[in-house]
């Protein structure tokens, strides 16, 4: 009998088991709905991607990075540059580094300091640069409360002076609303 217990006990975790990979449970809701994730065919995955169950379409990636692209070029951005000012300023330190090393040549070394001093300089003006995006950022932030009911005064102002200009008498000359 305890051994038909333990069997019972096995195969009632088993079924639980093949029901939750059949059904996937909302957290919100805590209700049981049904796995209704669908998949590409193997035509339109990328390779290797047939065991992925959440692979998307081939070319999905290429299209929205070509649309980043149109919309920089759009709004008159640069071109993203791979390698930031100060990852490129370590790249020169290393290269000056080796040529210190091994005896490079006076002109090389002179050519890689004068370099990594204008990498440095970017650097630091990129990073004060960002450090005044955030600054304005929090201002705007916290005065968004203050323009907007400065915004409400200045159009009520408006809407007053626009209905006496009306009222007036066509007399004093062409009323201008």
């Amino acid at each position: 009998q305890a051994l038909h217990a333990g069997r019972e006990a096995w195969h009632r975790r088993k079924t639980q088991r093949a029901h939750r990979t059949a059904t996937h449970t909302c957290r919100s809701v805590r209700t049981a709905r049904p796995n209704t994730q669908t998949t590409a065919s193997a035509e339109e995955m990328a390779p290797g991607a047939a065991a992925n169950p959440r692979a998307k379409p081939k070319g999905v990636h290429k299209a929205k990075n070509a649309l980043h692209k149109r919309r920089r070029e759009q709004r008159g951005l640069a071109k993203t540059s791979k390698k930031t000012a100060k990852n490129r300023a370590r790249d020169v330190e290393r290269r000056l580094r080796k040529l210190k090393a091994n005896g490079g040549a006076a002109a090389d070394v002179a050519e890689s300091e004068k370099r990594l001093a204008a990498l440095r300089e970017e650097a630091s003006g990129a990073a004060d640069a960002r450090k005044k995006v955030a600054t304005e950022k929090r201002y705007a932030e916290r005065y968004r409360k203050v323009k907007f009911f400065e915004r409400q005064k200045v159009e009520r102002r408006l809407k007053k002076l626009r209905k006496e200009l009306a009222a007036r008498p066509a007399a004093d000359g062409p009323a201008r609303v």
